[in-house]
C-alpha cells in the first residue's frame, strides 16, 4: 500500500493534500487507459473517426499507465507530479484543438463519447492540481528503493495487458463489408467501397432503390455547417435535373427534416447501429455499385451556379460532424 510521505518540516494536512492529489490523479490516468483497452474494437474504431493515429493511442495509454504507477507509490513525487501537469497541459491542449474544430469527442476515453470542451475542462483542473502537488512536495524526501520496485511491478503488468489489447484492436475495427453481422459502433469509410456493392442498403429508411439506375448520395448530418450548406445546393441540383438521381443520406441523431421524395430523395441510416462517418461525404452508385466516393463534393462543385447560391432558409451550426 502507498504510504504518505512524511517529512518533519510540512504540515501535516499539507503532506495529506498532496497525497490525496497523487491518488485522485492516479484514479483518472487508471481510468482512461483502462476505458481505451477494455473495449479495443469501440477505441480502434473511434481512432479512426476521429483522424487519432492508433500509435499515438497506444504510447498515450503507456504513458498514463507509467505515470500512474509513480504517482501511487509516491515515487519521487515532486517530478511525477510535475509531468502529470505536463501530461493534462497537452491533454487540455488537444481536447480544446478538437472542440475549436467542431468533434463531438476527443477520444479521450475509449468507446465513450465526451464532448472536448468539457475534457479540456476536466484536463485544466487536473494540470492546476498537479501543479499545486508538485510545488508544495518537498524537495529533499527519502526515496525507498522498494518503491520503485512495486511501481515497476505494477506497470509491467498493466503495461503487458495494455499492450495486449491494443496490438489485438489493430485487426477487430469493423469492415463494411460485414456491416450486417456487427453490432454497436460501425465506422464508415466510403473510399474503401469502389467497386463494391454499396453496403447501406439494408440500413436505409426509407429504402431506396440504389440499385437501379445512377444515383449521388450525400450523407451528412443535421449538426454539421457544411453540410447545412451542401443540403441545399444538392436539392437544387436535383431539381435541375442530371442523369443521376440525388439521395440525401441523413446518419443519427436525426434533426427536424422531414423525409421527402421530391427533388433530392430524403432517407436516413437506421439506428440499429452507432454510425461514425466524415460528413459530408458525396458517393457516386451505378447499379448498386460504388463508383466514387469524394469529401470535395464533386457534384456541385462541377455546378459553379448553383454553389453560388445560398439557401435563406438555411440555419447555421457551431459544431462540426464527424460521425
Amino acid at each position: 500500500m502507498p504510504k504518505v510521505d512524511a517529512t518533519n518540516d510540512d504540515p501535516p494536512l499539507q503532506r495529506r493534500s498532496v497525497f490525496f492529489v497523487r491518488l485522485l490523479l492516479t484514479g483518472l490516468l487508471l481510468t482512461t487507459a483502462a476505458l481505451k483497452v477494455l473495449s479495443p474494437a469501440e477505441s480502434a474504431a473511434m481512432a479512426i473517426a476521429y483522424n487519432i493515429p492508433p500509435f499515438l493511442t497506444a504510447m498515450v495509454v503507456q504513458a498514463e499507465l507509467a505515470l500512474a504507477a509513480l504517482l501511487l507509490f509516491g515515487c519521487r513525487p515532486r517530478q511525477t507530479l510535475f509531468a502529470a501537469a505536463v501530461m493534462f497541459a497537452l491533454f487540455g491542449a488537444f481536447s480544446s484543438y478538437r472542440g475549436w474544430a467542431g468533434y463531438e469527442s476527443c477520444g479521450c476515453f475509449g468507446s465513450f463519447q465526451v464532448n472536448p470542451w468539457i475534457t479540456a475542462a476536466l484536463d485544466g483542473a487536473m494540470f492546476l492540481l498537479a501543479a499545486w502537488g508538485a510545488w508544495k512536495s518537498p524537495v529533499d524526501q527519502h526515496h525507498e528503493l522498494k518503491r520503485f520496485y512495486y511501481a515497476g511491478g505494477l506497470y509491467a503488468v498493466a503495461g503487458l495487458w495494455a499492450a495486449a489489447g491494443m496490438i489485438s484492436s489493430a485487426s477487430s475495427s469493423h469492415e463494411d463489408a460485414t456491416i450486417g453481422d456487427t453490432s454497436g459502433l460501425v465506422v464508415l469509410e466510403p473510399g474503401t467501397w469502389i467497386g463494391k456493392p454499396f453496403p447501406l442498403m439494408s440500413h436505409l429508411s426509407p429504402v431506396v432503390p440504389l440499385h437501379e439506375g445512377r444515383w449521388t448520395i450525400l450523407i451528412h448530418h443535421h449538426d454539421c455547417p457544411r453540410c447545412q450548406e451542401a443540403v441545399p445546393q444538392y436539392e437544387r441540383l436535383a431539381e435541375a435535373g442530371n442523369d443521376r438521381r440525388i439521395a440525401l443520406v441523413e446518419t443519427p441523431p436525426y434533426g427536424e427534416i422531414a423525409l421527402s421524395e421530391q427533388g433530392a430523395l430524403r432517407t436516413r441510416l437506421s439506428e440499429d447501429h452507432e454510425w461514425f462517418v466524415q460528413t459530408p461525404v458525396e458517393i457516386q452508385i451505378d447499379a448498386g455499385v460504388v463508383v466514387g466516393a469524394s469529401l470535395d463534393l464533386p457534384a456541385i462543385a462541377a455546378e459553379p451556379l448553383l454553389v453560388s447560391q445560398r439557401g435563406s432558409g438555411s440555419e447555421s451550426s457551431s459544431s462540426l460532424s464527424t460521425d
